[in-house]
């Protein structure tokens, strides 16, 4: 296999890092857990309004509880995405209330921004 330089074309490989916070773990009750978790999936399924592509997802419940701390996620979400203004819109919207809800409250959220291994297939 032979090394290919970066470029910075689309699509762009994101990895969008999720961790539960004080927000989740302390909703009121279930019909709180409810609203979040409705909001959640209102902004996974804006990435694929948005044209992202989703490659895979890997949620790390099986042996942990609780807060993550020893990585600080627990949600690893892989998207391509044809645009970078689509990642900034798709942060941006955790801040925007909804029904109530705020994301960001319950949830902290982080982006990486890269591109496929060049030693691995696609």
């Amino acid at each position: 296999m032979e090394y290919v330089a970066p470029s910075f074309e689309p699509p762009h490989r994101v990895l969008l890092l999720v961790g539960a916070g004080p927000g989740w773990y302390q909703a009121e009750d279930a019909a709180a857990r409810k609203r979040v978790i409705a909001r959640l999936q209102s902004f996974f399924d804006g990435w694929r309004d948005g044209g992202a592509r989703l490659v895979g997802s890997f949620d790390d419940d099986y042996f942990v509880v609780g807060q993550p701390s020893s990585l600080g996620w627990s949600i690893f979400v892989l998207y391509e995405v044809p645009s970078l203004d689509l990642v900034v819109e798709r942060v941006n919207s955790t801040r925007e209330e909804v029904d109530g809800e705020r994301l960001d409250r319950a949830f902290r959220m982080e982006v990486r921004v890269g591109r496929s291994l060049f030693l691995l297939p696609d």
